[in-house]
């Protein structure tokens, strides 16, 4: 298997893919060259902590819980204008 520090500065696609482990292990891009591979513990920032990728890097959680109201539509940057 390559080093990952060889594999730095090469084109994204030509880098090969890791499956999770106990890190996230995926591949990190800027520019369209390769950075590195995330180092987050596998499932950081979602509700299966341990297992699969970090929420930066698709893992996902279930959603916002149900009753919650953070996207309510309130109106206060309503453009003036439409109500006359």
């Amino acid at each position: 298997m390559t080093d990952e520090q060889d594999l730095i500065g090469e084109p994204l696609e030509e880098v090969p893919q890791r499956d999770p482990g106990e890190d996230c292990n995926a591949r990190k891009s800027s520019g369209g060259t390769f950075r590195g591979y995330c180092g987050a513990t596998a499932g950081k920032g979602t509700d299966h902590v341990g297992e699969g990728r970090c929420s930066h890097h698709g893992g996902s959680s279930d959603g916002a819980p149900e009753d919650n109201t953070n996207a309510v539509t309130h109106g206060a940057y309503a453009d003036c204008n439409s109500y006359y």
